[in-house]
């Protein structure tokens, strides 16, 4: 039984973007059955946030940084 798997995901931080990494969760957790994903981000200029997409929300959460 794996109890568990560490994988490093790089990501470009530079500039003001949003990224979606839904497709990299999706694919790690992909055939692993139950269980808990931990997301970490060791970066002093970079933030991840769990929210709904669509609907102008991007729009809404990169005015709100920038407010």
């Amino acid at each position: 039984m794996r109890m568990m798997e560490t994988r490093e995901l790089v990501v470009d931080t530079t500039g003001r973007r949003l990224v979606d990494l839904t497709g990299d969760m999706r694919e790690f957790c992909k055939g692993r059955g139950d269980g808990l994903v931990h997301a970490f981000c060791p970066h002093a200029t970079a933030a991840l946030v769990l929210m709904e997409r669509g609907a102008g929300s991007e729009e809404d959460l990169l005015a709100w940084i920038d407010a």
